[in-house]
């Protein structure tokens, strides 16, 4: 593991979950696998604050365990640490963002309340965002929402079915369950109090507090992200020297979402999550390290198909991989979400005012509409945020930049369009599977066979705001009709089908009026068709090769591994040449290109002086960029009679700029702990008290001036933390290799 990503994540965990937690994964980070006991020796912790500890490390999903043949009465529990999902701590707010923009402010706010908790179940979610009706008369009265059966009321208990009980538990959110997953797993309350800073349930707000402005940089909205401390997360003020402000917040991370919805409307919402990828299941295997998972499925393979544990061979391999890939796609078949696995029940709703588009019944009663059922996932269903997710957004998002720069904003538009239909199929989530290993060797599968996407999708995932005639010139788009449709034809046969009684001539006016309605929106719908193809036909045709348009099929497809491999050979260029300059960008490209030559031959070939070829290849060579071979020319080896090779490898280059990434992080985040703690702490300390009485106006013009000049020091400085997180995601992330370029 690399030293500088360890750094790293021990920084994010010790600002996420205090000192204590922050010391058992920098032991079990350094070390590697410990058991409680090992661990308990080289931490010099008492049992009850390392049980505490690890306890929320697990709940947060950044500690893994495995038991050792669990079946004997000695067994042993080993501990090791998931560095991925510590460093997912650093993208906590920028997914919090990405799902707001995509699927609403509830929907965000969820995801955020889980990042806090680590997981929770469908039952406790549902009993803070579920809408808590006083009465069957208050609810009458709410939206026309029907409540006489009770359906609503025993969602809110987590499948009880008094609705007694129901209100109870609405009067009373602090028994719902999230303070219990916000435990330790258990473990007493007076350990809470006794460390607040280790409290698993304020984790993500101390991440928030740290990294307050920094992590969503984009240029065209920064002006959104507000100066001072977020209202919406809690503030992490004076927890460990007032004792009685811990206790009247000891409902742990959560207070009672200002958002309610119905619970039709939550269910609705979860399987949006579940079917997106921006939430997982949890279950026993989820806790698992990767590692003693492959064993036990090994383990398992060998005990029911070979029993003479013999798999070596060309034809016992062939058949013991086989087996062992069967397997693991049962086990993710059974840990992964099915949209049309059994539901627990419907639950069913009247048509509301919220249900219609623009909020008119146009005159009717609410009685009237037809009641909806809802599918209602099972309440002890655990879920929590899948971070994979993320990393196909920020690579839709960055691919979708790429393209601009090429073909223009609206093509690239087109583009962006393409990707978010491609991400939810499992073959394009599969390249980051195949990426680290994991693929499955399926002999009925072609490794070149692509996911495809029709145009008709491609359209309905395009904003309709995009203007696609932008960039395209087409004189005679009203007479080409690519997909066939004829609109006159289509007027003539629509109006003149009157066999039969004719009707009364308003009702005849009135059909013809919707007829003419259609026609014209199919024919605008036809005519977008066609300038999309042509948007497409662009991409498919720029020398990137952004995608493969099939014009007869009307099809298209990305090949996601050559455009990362094309996107991280982009940004290697633009880190050399903004950091060692044109000449040093040429000889790059001179070494790629060329593969292994000598110093001799570059500044020929480069049309540049020898001395400041060299001294350029020099600087490259010290900072990992180009390797350098000697090859001597006798057994003396003196430099007069060796020849030095230099050559250029994109991987050895990539995982260099990786570090400095690392490094370089590390190195800004402990500059904001520094001055945080020394120059700026007490105006920091008063602003956060002057915010938590409301009197942020009653400070002074100076003290004013002081946050303010803080406030743009952290932005200036988390900025650059964002870019540099947008490099790991090119580097590593985007290919599926989840740091294996690191280790």
């Amino acid at each position: 593991m690399s030293k500088q990503r360890t750094e790293l994540c021990i920084m994010l965990v010790q600002a996420s979950y205090g000192q204590l937690g922050s010391h058992i994964f920098s032991t079990l980070a350094n070390y590697g696998r410990q058991s409680l006991v090992a661990l308990r020796q080289r931490t010099l912790l008492p049992i009850h604050r390392l049980r505490l500890g690890i306890g929320i490390l697990v709940q947060h999903h950044l500690v893994l365990h495995h038991c050792d043949y669990p079946e004997e009465d000695d067994y042993w529990t080993f501990f090791e640490v998931d560095v991925d999902a510590a460093y997912s701590l650093l993208r906590a707010r920028k997914l919090v963002k990405l799902v707001k923009d995509r699927e609403g402010d509830v929907a965000s706010t969820l995801i955020g309340n889980l990042l806090q908790l680590g997981h929770a179940s469908i039952g406790d979610l549902a009993a803070e965002y579920v809408m808590k009706w006083a009465s069957k008369a208050d609810s009458a009265t709410v939206n026309g929402e029907q409540n006489a059966t009770g359906e609503g009321d025993t969602s809110l208990t987590n499948g009880e079915t008094n609705g007694n009980e129901a209100e109870e538990n609405a009067e009373e959110p602090k028994t719902n369950g999230n303070q219990k997953n916000g435990e330790a797993n258990g473990t007493e309350g007076e350990d809470k109090i006794e460390d607040p800073k280790t409290n698993g349930s304020n984790g993500i707000d101390k991440v928030a507090r740290l990294m307050t402005n920094g992590i969503s940089h984009d240029d065209e909205h920064e002006d959104e992200h507000d100066h001072d401390y977020d209202e919406d997360e809690h503030d992490d003020h004076d927890h460990d020297e007032d004792e009685d402000d811990y206790d009247d917040d000891e409902e742990g991370l959560q207070k009672a979402p200002s958002q309610t919805m119905s619970l039709s409307d939550f269910h609705t919402l979860m399987r949006t999550l579940l079917k997106k990828g921006y939430l997982a299941k949890v279950g026993p295997r989820s806790y698992i390290p990767e590692a003693d998972l492959k064993d036990e499925l090994m383990e398992e393979v060998i005990k029911d198909y070979f029993p003479d544990r013999k798999i070596t061979g060309p034809k016992k391999g062939q058949e013991y991989q086989k087996k062992f890939n069967s397997l693991k796609r049962k086990y993710d078949a059974e840990d992964a979400y099915q949209d049309d696995e059994a539901t627990h029940g419907t639950i069913k709703r009247a048509r509301r005012n919220g249900d219609l588009p623009n909020g008119d019944h146009d005159g009717e009663s609410v009685a009237t509409d037809e009641d909806i059922s809802v599918p209602r996932l099972p309440d002890d269903m655990v879920v929590r945020v899948d971070f994979d997710k993320c990393t196909l957004v920020l690579r839709t998002l960055r691919l979708e930049k790429m393209a601009k720069h090429f073909v223009g904003a609206e093509t690239a538009a087109v583009y962006g369009a393409v990707l978010r239909s491609l991400e939810d199929t499992d073959k394009f989530k599969n390249k980051q599977d195949a990426a680290k290993g994991e693929a499955d060797d399926s002999d009925d599968e072609d490794e070149d066979d692509l996911p495809t996407v029709s145009d008709a999708t491609i359209l309905e995932q395009l904003d309709a705001s995009v203007d696609l005639m932008e960039g395209i010139e087409r004189e005679d788009v009203i007479k080409k009709d690519l997909y066939g449709t004829n609109a006159h034809n289509s007027k003539a046969h629509a109006v003149s089908d009157d066999e039969g009684e004719t009707e009364t001539a308003v009702k005849a006016e009135e059909d013809d009026d919707d007829n003419l309605s259609f026609i014209s929106s199919l024919k605008s719908r036809n005519h977008r068709l066609t300038y999309l193809n042509d948007h497409l036909n662009i991409l498919s045709e720029c020398g990137t090769e952004f995608v493969r348009h099939d014009t007869s099929k009307h099809e298209s497809s990305v090949d996601i591994t050559t455009l990362i491999q094309t996107l991280i050979l982009t940004e290697i260029d633009t880190i050399v040449g903004a950091r060692f300059g044109k000449l040093a960008l040429r000889m790059i490209r001179i070494l790629h290109e060329k593969g292994k030559i000598s110093d001799a031959q570059i500044p020929e070939l480069g049309m540049l002086d020898v001395t400041a070829a060299r001294a350029i290849l020099t600087k490259l060579q010290k900072h990992g960029i180009v390797d350098i071979q000697e090859c001597p020319k006798d057994t003396t080896r003196q430099p007069a009679k060796t020849f030095y090779l230099y050559s250029f490898e994109p991987e050895k280059a990539q995982a260099a700029l990786l570090e400095k990434a690392y490094r370089t992080m590390t190195r800004l985040l402990q500059r904001i702990e520094f001055e945080r703690n020394g120059k700026w702490k007490n105006i920091i300390e008063k602003a956060e008290k002057a915010k938590l009485r409301g009197t942020e106006d009653k400070l002074r013009d100076k003290e004013k001036a002081m946050l303010k000049e803080w406030q743009d020091t952290e932005e200036l400085m988390m900025v650059q933390v964002g870019r540099c997180d947008d490099l790991v995601a090119v580097f590593r992330d985007f290919e599926g290799k989840s740091g294996a370029v690191s280790k």
